[in-house]
């Protein structure tokens, strides 16, 4: 038992100083947000960070940055992200983890802050009633019915600072109509892509707004 003690404790700083020599990553996360948005660009800083030691990165918000914007700042022991609201802590965490993927190396200091209030990206729904979708389109649309599909895509859109997914089909534009609650009513199993769109909402945290108080689908989704 001694001899096992003694072992160990001989064993233990050179387990230390194999680490030091190999260049272990000793890279350390400290979200104080902790929601999701958050926790998706500190994971994607631990992924970019796997081989490279850039001390302790504390993800935070302050509310003298305006919403989406961040901050990157070196500290004593490592970074500080800091974005004005989640969305905007993110989008910092993402930005250094692109910085430490595409060079390798420690971060540089950065602040941004959005142009464009608004970036959505354009969905037709392909469901029966569209009026604009072929047969076969319509015959292999399974995979809008994919929960697993929609989590990479909306990761996906997170990642590239889309904030709105807008769903569209030809109606009411072909006729002429002006939009409203009524406007999809036309789509086959209509219900079922509403419910199916409240999912996705629970799922997508990270890329929309909140909805304003006139957008009715959120009493769809309780």
């Amino acid at each position: 038992m001694q001899n096992r003690l003694f072992a160990g404790t001989l064993f233990a700083p050179a387990l230390a100083l194999a680490r030091a020599c190999v260049g272990e990553a000793a890279t350390v996360v400290a979200d104080e947000v902790r929601d999701t948005q958050t926790e998706f660009g500190a994971a994607a800083i631990r992924n970019a960070a796997a081989a490279i030691d850039i001390g302790r990165v504390t993800i935070s918000v302050s509310r003298d940055l305006k919403p989406e914007a961040f901050r990157i700042q070196k500290t004593r022991g490592g970074y500080a992200v800091t974005g004005g609201d989640s969305r905007g802590a993110m989008y910092g965490a993402l930005d250094l983890a692109e910085q430490l993927e595409l060079t390798g190396r420690a971060p540089r200091e950065k602040a941004a802050q959005p142009s464009l209030p608004v970036r959505a990206l354009k969905f037709n729904i392909p469901l029966p009633g569209t009026g604009y979708l072929s047969a076969e389109d319509l015959a292999n649309n399974q995979w809008f019915w994919d929960l697993g599909y929609w989590q990479k895509f909306l990761d996906m859109a997170a990642r590239n600072r889309y904030n709105t997914l807008t769903f569209w089909s030809a109606h009411p534009a072909r006729e002429a109509k002006p939009f409203g609650p009524d406007s999809i009513d036309h789509l086959e199993g209509l219900h079922d892509w509403l419910q199916y769109t409240c999912a996705l909402l629970r799922r997508s945290a990270r890329l929309a707004p909140p909805a304003p108080p006139a957008l009715e689908l959120g009493s769809a989704c309780r």
